[in-house]
């Protein structure tokens, strides 16, 4: 019995040891006394949680006994075993288990992609300015200090020419600044003067001074252009060709053709061809040509001078000059020649159509009436077409239906440049007008180009229209 409670005992010191494992061995557990010799302390020991619940004691005598002798059993047991609690230390080894686990490397980051490079936000485009002509007086008709940051648009150009001087005009599309810019006129280009015609502008065709002349040898050739002296030709009579047209070419016939030369005159009638050939007797270096019973609408000069034999005439067309005192069953049409007219404006001026033809480039008729408000939207764009291009157009603007004295007031308040009319002579009739405003364009031929009913959409429009004419 004694030897059970031994070993038992040594058992539970060895389960202790265990449990207290990762404790140093020398450092005792609690309620535990190693090596303890006082029997005291032993007695003093919790056995009822230890001992088996088997196992009861025999006698009373044996149960009070056994503290006498377990001291030193314990004592020996403890002394022969020293190293038994630490082999569950040893046993455990919880450090070598986490070293042996090697740990697994850590997946490679791809590294980031470089950010796109972002392109650089182009500079904002400088507001438009105009560009100043060498030579321009520039004009700004609305100040220039209002703060706005000025685009100007173009609006409109007039070419400077040889006799005229040109203009640009710029808006701006802000603010409505507007900045003007007066072109001097061009001084003529001129292409020497030949031996038959006298020096001429290239550009204008303006001619100034006379021809050279044929400057003949003693070989009867010219010596500056080779042409051979007609006055020393043994060929005896010449003939002298003649055709006559429009300006659009279209042939006339009936008109008499005579020519002058060194040896006398002749005379022939064109044909149906506008052609004719007249007998000479005998060349000359140069003929003088009139032509006579011109047909109506249609302007000759008082002659004509040539130094070759084939010559071609172009006259200018004029309007048929029929009935000029009633145009109202006229029923005009586009590509018709327009009747002559003459109006009386409010103010008392008149206007007669083949005088203005002949100064201007295009005549533009105008049907409107004093309360119509489309017709009265359309003026701007008239006075920018006169401002652009006012030495090759003329505006008449008709009204047909209100007085002199309304039509004139109208006009004063709307501070208008153009002339305005009543229409005594039917005009608005022979156009068969049914809608207000009606534009019609007359070219510098007297030929109706362009017959536009309803008003125009815009100023821009408008230019258009006109810039086709002239």
């Amino acid at each position: 019995m004694k030897r059970f409670l031994i070993l038992l005992l040594a058992v539970l010191l060895l389960l202790s040891g265990i449990g207290c494992a990762e404790l140093p061995v020398s450092q005792p557990t609690e309620n535990t006394t190693v090596g303890s010799t006082d029997p005291s302390e032993m007695v003093t020991q919790p056995q009822p949680e230890t001992a088996p619940t088997g196992t009861a004691p025999q006698t009373p005598t044996e149960q009070t006994q056994a503290p006498t002798t377990l001291p030193t059993q314990m004592s020996t047991a403890a002394q022969t075993q020293p190293t038994q609690p630490t082999e569950p230390t040893q046993a455990t080894q919880p450090t070598q288990m986490t070293q042996s686990t090697q740990p697994t490397q850590p997946t490679q980051v791809t590294q980031p992609t470089q950010p796109t490079q972002i392109t650089q936000p182009t500079q904002p485009t400088q507001p438009a300015q105009p560009q100043e002509t060498q030579g321009a007086v520039q004009t700004t008709e609305q100040p220039t200090d209002s703060g706005c940051q000025h685009d100007y648009q173009q609006t409109y150009t007039k070419a400077a020419t040889c006799t005229a001087e040109g203009s640009k005009k710029f808006t701006c599309s802000k603010c409505g600044a507007v900045i003007r810019q007066t072109i001097p006129m061009k001084e003529h280009s001129y292409q020497a003067a030949t031996c038959l015609k006298p020096k001429t502008c290239t550009a204008c065709a303006h001619t100034e001074g006379t021809a050279l002349g044929h400057s003949y040898g003693q070989d009867h050739i010219c010596t500056r252009c080779g042409v051979k002296d007609g006055a020393s030709s043994d060929e005896g009579p010449v003939e002298f060709a003649v055709t006559v047209r429009s300006d659009e070419g279209t042939a006339l016939s009936g008109i008499t053709v005579t020519v002058t030369a060194d040896s006398g005159s002749a005379s022939g009638i064109t044909d149906s061809k506008g052609k004719v050939s007249i007998a000479l007797d005998s060349a000359s270096s140069r003929y003088t040509v009139h032509l006579s019973n011109v047909p109506e609408g249609y302007q000759a000069q008082s002659s004509y001078s040539f130094g070759s034999t084939q010559v071609t005439i172009n006259l200018k067309s004029l309007p048929v000059r029929s009935d000029p005192n009633d145009h109202s069953k006229a029923r005009y049409q586009v590509g018709d020649e327009m009747m002559d007219f003459t109006l009386t404006d409010v103010d008392g001026r008149t206007y007669k159509l083949s005088e203005l033809l002949q100064e201007n480039k295009l005549i533009i008729l105008d049907f409107w009436y004093v309360s119509c408000n489309p017709c009265k939207q359309e003026f701007p764009y008239f006075e920018a077409a006169l401002e652009a291009y006012g030495d090759d157009i003329i505006l008449l603007a008709v009204d047909p239906f209100y007085s002199a004295a309304d039509i004139r007031q109208l006009r004063d308040e709307m501070d208008l440049s153009f002339p305005v009319f009543q229409d005594p002579l039917g005009l608005s009739g022979g156009f068969a007008v049914e809608s207000y405003p009606t534009t019609v364009f007359i070219d510098s031929t007297g030929t109706i180009r362009k017959i536009h009913r309803g008003a125009f959409s815009d100023e821009a429009a408008f230019l258009r229209a006109v810039e086709a004419y002239v």
